[in-house]
Parts: structure tokens; sequence; C-alpha cells
């Protein structure tokens, strides 16, 4: 297994449980999370995507926060300091990645 990689698996509870007891993990997670922290990826997942790394530049973000309603848009999307917007690319695109597209694609074509 990666033993380089410092970081947790993303995992969920439903109440509060003791040391001992035995916990079932829902297998509702993406390919990519089993394969990264577990070492394994299922053939057939309905939970499925591709990760992929969106990016604004420096300019794209100093650009967007000056209007006000576009920096609560990448706030709500948790857009990263760095101007980073991780997510699941899968079908249908999920509102929040097509808000995200939709503000860079409109940085592009103003930059025209």
């Amino acid at each position: 297994m990666c033993s380089h990689l410092i970081s947790l698996s993303p995992s969920y509870i439903d109440g509060k449980y003791h040391i001992g007891d035995q916990l079932f993990e829902n297998y509702g997670q993406p390919n990519h999370i089993y394969f990264l922290y577990h070492g394994f990826s299922l053939i057939s997942n309905s939970h499925d995507c591709a990760q992929h790394d969106f990016v604004l530049t420096a300019n794209e973000r100093k650009q967007l926060d000056k209007v006000e309603a576009n920096k609560r848009i990448l706030q709500n999307l948790r857009v990263a300091a760095n101007g980073i917007f991780g997510t699941c690319l899968q079908i249908p695109i999920t509102p929040q990645t097509w808000a995200f597209l939709t503000m860079k694609v409109r940085m592009c074509c103003n930059s025209l």
C-alpha cells in the first residue's frame, strides 16, 4: 500500500461508536477513493467517476474576486485559495461542476 501517503480515507458515520464496535463500510464511494486508501477498486461501481482538479489561474481568481457574487459562488463551491476546484466527474454533471465551468468559460471569453 502507499505508506508515503499521510492522509485519511473520508468516511462518515451515522452515530456514536465505541472502541471494539464492529463497523461496516457502505461501498458508496468512487473507485479512486478505494484504490488510493485501500488498494483495490470495484469492477462494477455505480458510484464511480473520474476525479479531476480544475484550476483558476491567479489572474482569473483576482478578476472573479472583484465581484461579491462571484466570491460567494467560489466559497459555496469550496474552491481552494490556490484556485483548485476538485470534483468527481460523472454523468449527469453536477450543478456545482456546471457552475464552476461556466465561470471558467466566461473568464476565458472575456479575455479574448
